[in-house]
């Protein structure tokens, strides 16, 4: 997965920059550089990997599995990639059996969406959408895998619904005509970082955190005992807060709650303009707010 933007190409389109000091970071590896070394890339602050599972259907990555497991085991975000070849159905039926066979589900957590390498073999768009149609019957989501030198001419300015492009150029990936820039999520900016064990392509995702989380389907925040305590006294003083104020006025408990406690002389008044609250002091509490 490292190829060159040519000038001809970046000048047929958009120039987004690389952005290599963000947050999230991840490298991709396959048989020809494997790295079990996630333990040494969480602690270097990459977020994720995206490994090669498959190319075609006769060639099978055997480093595959045991690098999403190695990844699996220090919370790092991981799927597999296929090479495609073939661009048929029984490729990506075979992909998705070596995703299965690693443990990659629909709803398996800090996963990416499933990768489809375009930038070989026997591209074709009918057989490119047979693939995502599996892809999305199987996991309900796909990326892509590509740049504009490959894209481009093979596919013009097609851009397939609700996939999401992890793009290659380095430092500069160029936008594919007809691809929204939110669509554009990851950016391979160099095949040539040093992750702490080998030199390998690092890429960085270009939306937020909270992008990121829903992507890798990250765990949900798990709130501690403290944190729900501080939860249950906030919502008791607010309890004793509302009990106080109706006392104090002889208002009827309104239907609702609310974390302003002025609003309750709003209540009052609608007690008010019912005939429900006769007693002097909301009257009295009414005039003095002119609510």
């Amino acid at each position: 997965m490292r190829r060159w933007i040519t000038a001809a190409v970046a000048a047929a389109a958009l120039a987004v920059p690389a952005t290599a000091q963000a947050a999230n970071k991840f490298p991709d590896f396959s048989n020809n550089d494997p790295c079990y070394c996630a333990n040494t890339l969480a602690h270097r602050g990459y977020k994720g990997e995206i490994d090669k599972a498959n190319q075609g259907t006769r060639f099978i990555d055997l480093t595959f599995a045991a690098m999403v497991q190695d990844a699996k085991n220090h919370n790092l975000a991981v799927t597999g990639y296929d090479f495609d070849e073939t661009y048929t159905a029984a490729e990506a039926y075979t992909f998705v059996a070596r995703l299965k066979a690693a443990g990659i589900e629909k709803n398996s957590l800090r996963t990416f969406p499933p990768a489809l390498d375009v930038e070989y073999g026997n591209s074709n768009r009918a057989g490119l959408e047979h693939q995502l149609a599996v892809l999305f019957r199987t996991y309900g989501r796909a990326q892509i895998y590509t740049d504009a030198w490959y894209w481009l001419p093979h596919f013009g300015c097609w851009i397939p619904p609700k996939v999401t492009f992890w793009l290659s150029g380095y430092p500069i990936a160029s936008l594919l005509c007809s691809l929204k820039a939110s669509n554009f999520v990851s950016h391979q900016y160099t095949d040539h970082e040093f992750n702490g064990t080998n030199y390998s392509d690092v890429s960085v995702f270009l939306r937020n955190q909270a992008y990121w989380n829903s992507y890798t389907q990250q765990a949900p925040v798990q709130i501690t005992s403290a944190q729900r305590q501080k939860e249950l006294n906030a919502k008791y003083r607010l309890r004793n807060l509302e009990r106080a104020f109706l006392t104090k006025h002889h208002c009827r408990k309104p239907p609702y709650r609310t974390a302003t406690p002025t609003r309750y002389k709003h209540a009052c008044v609608v007690e008010l303009q019912h005939g429900r609250a006769t007693n002097k002091s909301i009257k009295a509490y009414h005039v003095k707010y002119h609510v």
